[in-house]
């Protein structure tokens, strides 16, 4: 976790620069492989429980309902809004899938293929809240960042890993102390410093010129690495604090679906945002990413190519602030541990019952 983010861009970078950009896809079936393998020799055999059957109408619903709201997103963002007809029927029907599996995870309980009741306990709900609005903002600016250093300062993949370096260095030296501290004085105080921090940093990127500084830039980002690493690990454990150990296979599979509807709301976000920026500072802008493109070849407009970028990130930094909310809403170390054996003593109960 610590040596991905840092390595990850670099390797990347260098990829799409001296090979080709497919395989940037390709290089993940033998990463792939190499996983499953791993993951049969490495990982222990869990036990099977006994009674317990796949929510397949759940299933039937939600996991199209999210691929269609996925999709849907993905064209809003590559085309600058809603306007084609395909986007907003793909939207519709994800979501009205999803209102169905809600519809149906409540009348189903704990046996649904998501348990929605995990969202009602406070440090859960919380966490998840957390997460969406801290997720939402690191995809986007993911997007942000190489198309900013690309088309503004017109730098090459390679170079683009190498100036993304310092955000996977701030995590890097974020995360080992930020779980220490979490350990210590509960997550609420770790992760409302590092939504701090990262605002910080995020703003410094709002002030984004054709001829910034790339030393500022590099301390900007390495300021929102150190607030990420701050926040993401710790509220993740903050949430599973409050639940039993037979719960954490049905938190953990919320979890995932709330960080990958999150980013990809985050990515059309900024994604639209940035290119109704662009409208707004150049009338004859045609709109979607390839446009985009085709303005950067036009040094007349870098600058203005530049301002829509600071623009955008007033969005990301408003995300990653709001998370501030919250984050003070975590529960406090002493009380989490009390909830946490108490959501315990159910289950070893029934274990004892069992003997």
């Amino acid at each position: 976790m610590l040596l991905g983010p840092i390595l990850g861009n670099v390797v990347g970078g260098a990829i799409v620069d001296q090979v080709s950009w497919r395989w940037i896809f390709y290089i993940n079936v033998p990463v792939g492989v190499a996983a499953v393998i791993a993951a049969q020799r490495l990982l222990p055999d869990a036990r099977p429980r006994l009674g317990e059957r796949l929510d397949l109408r759940g299933l039937l619903l939600l996991s199209p309902g999210i691929a269609l709201f996925v999709y849907a997103m993905t064209e809003a963002g590559n085309r600058g809004g809603f306007g084609a007809t395909l986007t907003v029927v793909s939207a519709a029907a994800g979501l009205a899938l999803v209102a169905l599996f809600i519809g149906h995870a409540r009348r189903r309980g704990k046996a649904a293929l998501l348990d929605l009741s995990l969202f009602r306990r406070r440090g859960f709900g919380t966490a998840a809240a957390l997460n969406f609005l801290l997720i939402g903002a690191l995809f986007g600016s993911l997007l942000l960042l190489p198309l900013y250093y690309q088309l503004v300062r017109h730098e090459s993949p390679l170079q683009v890993g190498l100036l993304l370096v310092p955000q996977g260095v701030g995590a890097a030296l974020a995360m080992p102390v930020a779980g220490w501290l979490t350990d210590t004085i509960g997550a609420r105080v770790v992760v409302s410093i590092g939504i701090v921090v990262a605002t910080l940093g995020t703003l410094g990127y709002t002030q984004v010129g054709a001829h910034t500084s790339y030393l500022l830039l590099a301390l900007a980002l390495l300021a929102v690495g150190v607030g990420i690493g701050s926040t993401i690990a710790p509220s993740m454990a903050a949430a599973y604090q409050t639940l039993g150990r037979e719960e954490t296979p049905r938190a953990t599979s919320a979890l995932n679906v709330v960080q990958r509807v999150a980013g990809a709301i985050g990515t059309a976000l900024l994604a639209i945002v940035l290119q109704r920026a662009i409208a707004a500072d150049i009338p004859h802008f045609g709109g979607g990413i390839q446009g985009i493109g085709a303005l950067a070849r036009q040094p007349r407009t870098t600058p203005l190519l530049a301002h829509a970028f600071g623009t955008t990130f007033w969005v990301a930094a408003g995300l990653i602030g709001a998370a501030l909310a919250p984050a003070l809403l975590l529960l406090p170390r002493r009380q989490s541990q009390g909830t946490s054996q108490q959501a315990a003593e159910p289950g070893a109960a029934k274990h004892r019952q069992a003997a």
